[in-house]
């Protein structure tokens, strides 16, 4: 189980293989996995087990969310040896219908909260022991850390979205090479002011062709310095220089050099913005109030 969670599967999967394993481990008659809702409701997200009455019941909501959340409450491992005698739950249909007699659940905790619980029934009544007591609880703690982590990198899997979206979108072009000054990210923009399609740069080194001399010389410069831990005024200010697109033709662009990361996982982007309208605006504005 513990192999599997750290694969990445997907929690539902994990979820019926945690179920499975309860069910063989504690020899009980049937082991169901619940998630509690923001409603407060607990919806069953896996069932495994030989009595097949538990596995196509459709009127066991109620009582899933009272023992569900006598458990969610509990400090630790929660059992009953009789249900018969119970009264800290709604157990009504768990006795009348599938002759539950007895049983433990467990709290599936995760880093963002409660997801869940673990429950096993047995149809005799019986006392779960403290190492089987243990064994649910690793289970539980196992299914958890798993789904702490799909949360976590669905998360991430959002924010980079969200990023990769924004870059496309922004009117600046977004370059950002590693230390070596290969190419990591060329957004539409880039390829829009450079005229060079993103396959044709991505993973490769930048090309010395698309800024003149002198600003390449800077730019490695610059590259210099930060990797060696000196100061650079120039980083994180918008500055104005000349680029190069792939006809030849030099434009005005205002860049702004962000570092990212240390060591081999130095990075730098490039924000660039073709200028050349605003300056060409510059010039005719200059050129008419010398005329007047």
């Amino acid at each position: 189980l513990g192999q599997a969670a750290l694969t990445g599967v997907d929690p539902l999967i994990l979820l019926g293989q945690a179920c499975a394993l309860v069910e063989l481990t504690l020899q009980v008659t049937h082991c169901r996995a619940l998630e509690i809702t923001p409603g407060g409701r607990m919806t069953p997200r896996a069932a495994l087990g030989a009595n097949d009455t538990f596995l196509r019941c459709t009127r066991d909501s109620d009582e899933d969310d009272s023992l569900g959340m006598v458990t969610l409450l509990a400090d630790g491992p929660f059992t009953f040896g009789k249900l018969d005698e119970e009264t800290r739950f709604k157990a009504t249909h768990l006795r009348a219908d599938h002759g539950v007699r007895s049983g433990a659940g467990v709290a599936i905790r995760t880093q963002y909260g409660p997801f869940g619980v673990i429950l096993a029934y047995a149809s005799d009544e019986r006392t779960f022991t403290e190492y089987e007591l243990a064994f649910l609880r690793a289970t539980a703690n196992i299914v958890g850390e798993a789904i702490s982590r799909w949360r976590t990198e669905q998360a991430l899997h959002k924010s980079e979205a969200r990023l990769r979206q924004l870059i496309a979108s922004t009117l600046d072009a977004v370059v950002t090479v590693d230390r070596s000054l290969t190419v990591l990210e060329w957004n539409r923009q880039a390829e829009a002011i450079f005229g060079i399609p993103a396959r044709a740069v991505l993973g490769l080194p930048v090309r010395e062709s698309f800024l003149p001399i002198g600003e390449m010389r800077l730019l490695n410069l610059l590259l210099q310095r930060y990797r060696s831990g000196r100061p650079m005024r120039l980083l994180r200010r918008r500055l104005e220089t000349l680029a190069r697109r792939i006809t030849g033709e030099e434009f005005p662009i205002e860049i702004t050099l962000a570092p990212a990361g240390s060591g081999a996982d130095t990075t730098i982007t490039a924000f660039i913005r073709d200028i050349s309208e605003r300056k060409r605006a510059e010039r005719e504005l200059a050129s008419r109030e010398k005329r007047f």
